[in-house]
Protein backbone atom coordinates (compact mmCIF):
# COMPACT_ATOMS: atom_id res chain seq x y z
CA UNK A 1 0.00 0.00 0.00
CA UNK A 2 1.07 3.73 -0.70
CA UNK A 3 1.85 6.80 1.29
CA UNK A 4 1.77 10.06 0.48
CA UNK A 5 4.90 11.66 1.87
CA UNK A 6 4.94 15.64 2.09
CA UNK A 7 8.57 16.90 1.13
CA UNK A 8 10.14 20.41 1.96
CA UNK A 9 12.75 21.12 -0.56
CA UNK A 10 15.11 23.79 0.66
CA UNK A 11 15.83 24.95 -2.46
CA UNK A 12 11.91 25.56 -3.55
CA UNK A 13 9.00 27.40 -2.96
CA UNK A 14 6.93 24.75 -3.00
CA UNK A 15 6.41 21.53 -1.27
CA UNK A 16 5.95 18.17 -2.70
CA UNK A 17 3.87 15.36 -2.13
CA UNK A 18 5.74 12.29 -3.37
CA UNK A 19 3.95 8.75 -3.70
CA UNK A 20 6.00 6.32 -1.84
CA UNK A 21 5.55 2.11 -1.18
CA UNK A 22 5.21 1.55 2.74
CA UNK A 23 8.47 -0.05 3.14
CA UNK A 24 10.37 2.48 1.43
CA UNK A 25 13.45 3.16 3.70
CA UNK A 26 14.43 6.98 4.29
CA UNK A 27 18.11 6.08 2.69
CA UNK A 28 15.94 4.81 -0.69
CA UNK A 29 13.64 8.40 -0.84
CA UNK A 30 17.32 10.20 0.06
CA UNK A 31 18.49 8.88 -3.36
CA UNK A 32 15.58 9.74 -5.24
CA UNK A 33 15.25 12.66 -3.89
CA UNK A 34 18.58 14.09 -3.82
CA UNK A 35 18.15 12.59 -8.19
CA UNK A 36 15.81 15.36 -8.27
CA UNK A 37 17.80 18.03 -6.94
CA UNK A 38 20.58 16.81 -8.88
CA UNK A 39 22.85 16.25 -5.50
CA UNK A 40 25.75 13.46 -6.24
CA UNK A 41 26.33 10.51 -5.19
CA UNK A 42 29.75 11.54 -3.13
CA UNK A 43 28.01 14.42 -1.29
CA UNK A 44 24.30 12.49 -0.81
CA UNK A 45 25.62 10.48 2.27
CA UNK A 46 26.10 14.29 3.75
CA UNK A 47 22.02 14.74 3.84
CA UNK A 48 19.15 13.29 5.79
CA UNK A 49 15.32 14.10 6.62
CA UNK A 50 14.65 16.00 9.33
CA UNK A 51 10.92 15.76 10.35
CA UNK A 52 9.28 18.08 13.44
CA UNK A 53 12.88 18.67 14.75
CA UNK A 54 14.40 15.26 14.91
CA UNK A 55 16.69 13.46 12.35
CA UNK A 56 15.38 10.11 10.73
CA UNK A 57 17.58 7.29 10.68
CA UNK A 58 18.33 5.93 7.27
CA UNK A 59 16.49 2.29 8.20
CA UNK A 60 13.24 4.20 9.23
CA UNK A 61 10.28 3.13 6.54
CA UNK A 62 7.78 5.16 5.28
CA UNK A 63 4.40 4.47 6.81
CA UNK A 64 1.27 6.08 6.51
CA UNK A 65 1.75 8.19 9.92
CA UNK A 66 4.72 9.61 8.25
CA UNK A 67 4.29 13.52 8.33
CA UNK A 68 6.24 16.41 6.00
CA UNK A 69 9.96 15.78 6.07
CA UNK A 70 12.78 17.86 5.13
CA UNK A 71 15.89 17.14 3.23
CA UNK A 72 18.77 19.07 5.14
CA UNK A 73 22.24 18.89 4.75
CA UNK A 74 22.92 17.27 8.22
CA UNK A 75 26.99 16.86 8.32
CA UNK A 76 29.35 19.51 7.20
CA UNK A 77 32.93 18.27 5.56
CA UNK A 78 35.96 19.46 7.50
CA UNK A 79 37.58 22.28 6.51
CA UNK A 80 33.97 23.26 4.26
CA UNK A 81 35.19 26.73 5.11
CA UNK A 82 39.07 26.46 3.13
CA UNK A 83 38.49 27.60 -0.83
CA UNK A 84 41.50 26.50 -1.98
CA UNK A 85 40.58 22.72 -0.21
CA UNK A 86 39.67 19.57 -2.23
CA UNK A 87 36.99 18.66 0.47
CA UNK A 88 35.47 22.77 0.11
CA UNK A 89 31.45 21.02 -0.35
CA UNK A 90 31.42 24.12 -3.43
CA UNK A 91 34.32 21.88 -5.07
CA UNK A 92 33.02 18.76 -4.51
CA UNK A 93 29.39 18.71 -5.32
CA UNK A 94 28.18 22.91 -6.75
CA UNK A 95 24.61 21.81 -6.60
CA UNK A 96 24.70 20.32 -2.93
CA UNK A 97 26.87 23.43 -1.97
CA UNK A 98 23.96 25.20 -4.01
CA UNK A 99 20.92 23.66 -1.48
CA UNK A 100 23.38 24.28 1.66
CA UNK A 101 23.21 27.61 0.63
CA UNK A 102 19.27 27.67 0.50
CA UNK A 103 18.84 25.74 3.87
CA UNK A 104 21.11 28.56 5.42
CA UNK A 105 18.95 31.37 3.90
CA UNK A 106 15.55 29.68 4.70
CA UNK A 107 16.97 29.30 8.29
CA UNK A 108 17.92 33.06 8.35
CA UNK A 109 14.61 34.22 6.75
CA UNK A 110 12.98 31.71 9.43
CA UNK A 111 14.77 33.15 12.51
CA UNK A 112 16.69 30.11 13.38
CA UNK A 113 19.90 31.68 12.95
CA UNK A 114 21.31 33.58 16.14
CA UNK A 115 23.14 36.45 15.36
CA UNK A 116 24.77 36.62 19.09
Amino acid sequence: MASDVTLELLDREEVMTVECEQDLTMDQLLVTMADICHISPVARGLFAFKQAGRWLPPSHTVSAETGALQLRLRYKMPDWRSRDRASNLKNVDPKAFQYFYSQVRKDFDCGLVCNK
